[in-house]
């Protein structure tokens, strides 16, 4: 994924792809190393990647790029679990209290 403007049909259309936005870089142009450690990104002056979007003679990347990866949920107890352990700690917090008295 990459953040800036894009040519329409890159999560955009119309005025919209003049604003910033995130986007993908077509496959040919964002070629990941092997070893996961750098990434190759393959700009054409007013294509995909410059964000000026005009073919003037130079090429206008002030961003980076973003790799989206798998989201694992954390478990957790549910609601009702969550306040039978609350009450059993309050309990057990009542009952050592009254032991120290």
């Amino acid at each position: 994924m990459k953040y800036g403007k894009s040519p329409d049909g890159f999560n955009c259309s119309g005025a919209g792809c003049t604003q910033n936005h995130w986007y993908q870089m077509p496959p040919a142009q964002a070629v990941i190393a092997p070893d996961r450690k750098s990434v190759t990104l393959t700009i054409t002056d007013g294509g995909v990647g410059d964000d000026d979007l005009t073919a003037n003679g130079s090429i206008t990347d002030p961003g980076g790029l973003a790799l989206m990866s798998m989201v694992n949920s954390i478990p957790t107890l549910s609601q009702w679990a969550m306040v039978i352990t609350a009450a059993l700690i309050a309990l057990a917090a009542a009952v050592g209290r009254r032991r120290h008295i």
